[in-house]
């Protein structure tokens, strides 16, 4: 089944928000409480089977970029040898790459 251009733009307007506000301090969530994340669907239940799977995948990819920041500093991401900048862009060709091409898989 191919993905709607909806949940693409949705995954790709989350995964930008979430990187804008991983800048943020995180001195503001309380030790031991997580963050929940959700989203409303209009709908019979059950009748969503696109969104769940593909936002997963979407959070999978935003903890592994968020990790990897993380851990590496910005020069590092900025040169091209290094493993840091080849992590990232395998991040982002799996965000960005063709829904269709997710179906095929």
């Amino acid at each position: 089944m191919i993905p709607r251009p909806s949940v693409r733009l949705a995954a790709i307007l989350a995964l930008t928000l979430a990187v804008l506000f991983a800048a943020l301090p995180t001195d503001a969530l309380t030790p031991g409480k997580l963050p929940h994340i959700g989203y409303l669907w209009i709908g019979a239940e059950g009748s969503d089977r696109v969104t769940p799977p593909g936002l997963q995948q979407g959070l999978r990819e935003l903890v592994r970029l968020s990790r990897l920041a993380d851990a590496h500093s910005v020069d590092e991401f900025r040169d091209p040898t290094s493993i840091a900048h080849s992590q990232l862009i395998d991040i982002v060709r799996r965000v960005a790459r063709d829904p269709r091409a997710r179906a095929l898989d």
